[in-house]
Parts: structure tokens; C-alpha cells; sequence
């Protein structure tokens, strides 16, 4: 089962907490066809956007500001068991560097 609200309000709080620590978030909400939720980090070194949906679906990517380089993963399958794990993994990715 994935509460896609219950995890929209919950990343909505990490982005809040994630400020606090000091990094540049945006938290956005895209409800048109398929409900969404992206939170983008912004480092001076790395860029990134773990996004979710309604489907259960989630994916995140990284722009590394000084080479360009571009990783992704897409497609995620997410539930309400392992979504907060996978959103840590994307954000340890920015701990790692900074």
C-alpha cells in the first residue's frame, strides 16, 4: 500500500527540516494528470530532485554542478514500507559530498 498523502506531507516536512540544515529545497506539487510531489536540494556541488507519485512510483536524479554529469533513477517502485528508505538514499547523496 503507498499513502501517497501521508508521504506528500511527510517530504513536505523533510524539506523544512533539510532548510534548517542548511541546504537550498524547493518542495513542489504538481496535481494536473497524475498527482506528484518533487523535492529538489540544491548544493554548491550537486543538484538533485527525488519526485513521487500517486502510482507508487518514484524517481530522483543529480545534476554534479562542476562536471555535468547527469545520473538518474527512475521508476522506483515505492510503498509505505520502503519510501522513507529511499528518500535517505537520496539525500545521503548530499551528505556524502558536502
Amino acid at each position: 500500500m503507498f499513502d501517497f498523502h501521508r508521504w506528500r506531507a511527510w517530504l513536505r516536512d523533510r524539506a523544512v527540516d533539510l532548510e534548517a540544515e542548511g541546504f537550498v529545497t524547493a518542495f513542489k506539487i504538481n496535481d494536473k494528470y497524475l498527482p506528484g510531489t518533487c523535492v529538489e536540494i540544491q548544493t554548491n556541488s550537486l543538484v538533485g530532485t527525488f519526485s513521487n507519485w500517486e502510482n507508487g512510483f518514484a524517481d530522483y536524479d543529480f545534476v554534479d554542478v562542476r562536471t555535468g554529469q547527469i545520473s538518474m533513477e527512475a521508476m522506483i517502485p515505492v510503498d509505505d514500507s520502503n519510501f522513507e528508505a529511499k528518500f535517505v538514499a537520496f539525500v545521503k547523496r548530499f551528505r556524502e559530498i558536502e
